[in-house]
């Protein structure tokens, strides 16, 4: 039980999910006052059928489905329970 442990998650594109994996680290910034929180990609997992992009299939495009990657903060941060952490692209890899 992990009960201590302090995580946030983020939703991503397949395009962004494939250079993503468990181990790496990854920043984000508190939305409350700027500061950079780090941590760890925990796992990844195809996210709900309510996090789908549906796109128009008159174009040609197909369905694009979100993944959920949950993100532990490293230990000393000081995040609160229920602060929003931001990750932008910036902060992922390139794609």
């Amino acid at each position: 039980m992990e009960s201590k442990r302090q995580y946030y998650d983020i939703y991503v594109s397949e395009k962004q999910a494939v250079h993503l994996h468990e181990g790496q680290s990854l920043a984000g910034v508190a939305v409350s006052d700027g500061q950079s929180v780090a941590g760890t990609i925990r796992f990844i997992t195809q996210a709900p059928g309510f996090a789908d992009l549906k796109e128009t299939r008159e174009k040609g495009q197909a369905d694009l489905t979100a993944f959920q990657i949950r993100i532990y903060t490293d230990p000393g941060q000081a995040v609160r329970p229920g602060q929003t952490i931001e990750v932008t692209d910036y902060e992922l890899p390139e794609t």
